[in-house]
């Protein structure tokens, strides 16, 4: 070693600037066997070589900048456990993508972890306060998953407060709120874009507007419905809504008169065991995102803005509901949502399919 050390030093002096490029390469290696003896010899988790390699290299700007507590490593083992825990995919994603930004501001600001810094991103961001609520949300379950199960993270926090808790956020006004909300449509209207799909040689759009106007069903509900779905309870052929976002979504609705000679179709002509076809590659396995861009697309080029989407249909489904005096529990039973009490969400056993008919053919035809 120190006759290879007098060779190079030797062969600098022969060299113009030899000696100063000498210095240049002995301080390289010094630099990367300092690196390589911690990483050999503590064994650092990803984010802790980083950060040698960082000081080793010497970039004294990211040696004194303060950097995120919400590191790449901490947010994949995050990913990990919530996987194991059946959380979907898309909500993963998102909220991934929620603490990736913080982390990302937290490092460009160089601001530690607290209330004062997340208050600051919060106004950074510049929206409305029902999505500030999810990027709170997302910064929740992160704390209190690293506080119960990241030993080092609950030793640096533990005696902080929860960041990410008693924000105030800006309150809606009632107008700004009210033209915010999605509408719903008219009979007329929704008959006119459904004449409008068939215009266009877009049955399935045109069968798909029809099952919601018939079922106030969401349109992933309507298009995850498969041939086996169509059963008959009590001898009176319904929709199996077996996949929906809630619980409460899972239920039973009969089909509408209107709708029989359709569903008949779309049994027949079912090439892959689902009633809507649909080539939508969503990764997330949502077969409706090309149809309900689709719909989009139909129902700005006849007029209709942001606050009118397919969801809209399910509003005016309920409206129709109210206005022909079918019970609201009933109504909520139909539609998949929960009444709030605990007398019909735990233990009542729901309407019968009768009378679940019965309120669902009050629906009024689009020809009427």
């Amino acid at each position: 070693m120190v006759d290879a050390l007098k060779g190079m030093i030797q062969k600098g002096r022969q060299t113009p600037l030899g000696l100063f490029k000498l210095d240049d390469e002995l301080g390289k290696l010094f630099k990367t066997a300092v690196a390589q003896r911690f990483e050999t010899h503590y064994m650092p988790n990803a984010d802790q070589k980083e950060e040698i390699r960082m000081i080793a290299a010497g970039d004294g700007d990211g040696i004194r900048k303060v950097r995120s507590p919400i590191t790449k490593q901490r947010i994949a083992t995050f990913r990990q456990y919530r996987e194991t825990r059946n959380v979907a995919t898309k909500t993963i994603d998102q909220q991934e993508s929620k603490l990736e930004k913080l982390s990302a501001y937290l490092a460009k600001e160089g601001k530690p972890l607290d209330f004062d810094a997340v208050s600051s991103w919060l106004d950074a961001l510049k929206l409305a306060s029902k999505t500030l609520t999810q990027y709170l949300l997302a910064g929740n379950v992160f704390w209190k998953w690293a506080m119960k199960h990241d030993i080092r993270w609950r030793e640096d926090f533990k005696d902080k407060a929860n960041p990410f808790e008693n924000h105030e956020l800006p309150q809606t006004r009632g107008k700004e709120r009210a033209d915010r909300q999605r509408k719903d449509f008219q009979t007329k209207e929704i008959a006119e874009l459904h004449a409008a799909a068939l215009a266009a040689d877009h049955t399935t759009l045109a069968d798909l507007i029809l099952l919601g106007t018939y079922t106030g069903a969401r349109i992933e509900e309507l298009c995850q419905l498969r041939t086996e779905h169509v059963i008959k309870p009590d001898g009176i052929e319904s929709f199996d809504i077996v996949d929906s976002k809630t619980a409460a979504g899972i239920r039973v609705v009969p089909i509408h008169p209107a709708l029989t000679r359709i569903v008949k179709r779309l049994k027949k002509d079912s090439k892959d065991g689902y009633l809507i076809p649909s080539d939508s590659k969503n990764k997330y396995g949502i077969r409706s995102d090309a149809l309900s861009k689709a719909f989009g697309r139909l129902k700005e080029a006849h007029g209709y803005g942001p606050q009118h989407v397919f969801h809209s249909i399910r509003k005016t489904v309920i409206t129709q509901l109210v206005r022909a005096e079918v019970q609201g529990t009933l109504i909520a039973e139909l539609v998949g949502h929960e009444t709030g009490t605990v007398t019909f969400d735990v233990y009542s056993q729901g309407a019968s399919t009768a009378q679940k008919l019965a309120a669902i053919s009050k629906l009024p035809s689009l020809d009427a």
